[in-house]
């Protein structure tokens, strides 16, 4: 089972093994992979929700696009870390169950990214040591589920993250 499409692997060898490569050679690579023909880098910042949730992620993201937030939504760790790779994001929001890998690799992902990506983490029966853990390792903020979007909104508000200028809600 393949977990990345091409143009995923290929940002993945950037990040990891650039050092193994000729100068040239994942330039010259990135020109024919391409998914359909187009640049995969996002042309503005969005939030990745990230959730094994189908019914829950969905509500999430049309709540978040009705504030005029842009929204990104993948239902595996797999997805999200290409995402967290490819997408310019302007936060995460991350189930603690997430699968297979959990929520706390996604964190970690973002965290070694070195980009000042604000993570939110979902739990729906979160223990109080999960929760120091998410803090330790870098979490904005913890949200046990289930919860009203607004919260969510509120929270990404006093993060800084207001929704784009260029979005009206409801769009």
């Amino acid at each position: 089972q393949m977990l990345c499409e091409p143009w995923q692997a290929l940002i993945l060898m950037r990040r990891d093994h650039a050092g193994l490569f000729a100068p040239g050679v994942l330039e010259s690579l990135a020109r024919v992979v391409r998914k359909d023909g187009e640049a995969r880098s996002s042309s503005g910042r969005m939030i990745l929700v990230a959730d094994t949730g189908a019914a829950s992620s969905s509500r999430l993201a049309e709540a978040l696009r009705d504030r005029g937030y842009p929204v990104k939504v993948v239902s595996n760790s797999h997805t999200a870390a290409c995402s967290i790779l490819e997408d310019q994001l302007m936060a995460v929001v991350v189930d603690q169950e997430l699968l297979p890998e959990d929520g706390f690799t996604i964190l970690n992902q973002v965290t070694r990214m070195g980009r000042p990506v604000p993570v939110f983490m979902l739990a729906s029966h979160p223990e109080p040591e999960s929760i120091t853990r998410a803090f330790m390792e870098g979490v904005t903020d913890f949200i046990t589920k289930p919860f009203a979007p607004d919260v969510l909104v509120q929270k990404l508000v006093r993060a800084g993250l207001a929704p784009s200028p260029s979005r009206q809600p409801g769009e």
